[in-house]
């Protein structure tokens, strides 16, 4: 993981979307979807974050939540931990 160099890590979090849902959910949180990812059912999006903590998946989910606002509970997406650098 690269640190900024003020005490802080950036964080890689890869997000599952439903294609009905990726406008929505790209546009809140101002990030263009990757490539398809070889299922039709989902699009990809990567959204950075700094934390200071390593390891911390409540805090990414509670900031990505806070993050989506509304949306959180109206859209379907899932984060891929595997795929996550956190």
């Amino acid at each position: 993981m690269k640190a900024n160099g003020y005490g802080r890590f950036i964080q890689k979090i890869v997000i599952n979307v439903a294609p009905t849902d990726l406008d929505a959910v790209s546009q809140k949180l101002g990030i263009p979807a990757e490539e398809e990812i070889g299922d039709p059912l989902t699009r990809r999006l990567i959204w950075t974050r700094l934390t200071r903590q390593l390891g911390n998946d409540e805090d990414v989910v509670f900031d990505l939540w806070m993050e989506l606002g509304h949306l959180a509970d109206k859209t379907e997406w899932q984060i891929d931990w595997e795929a996550s650098d956190y």
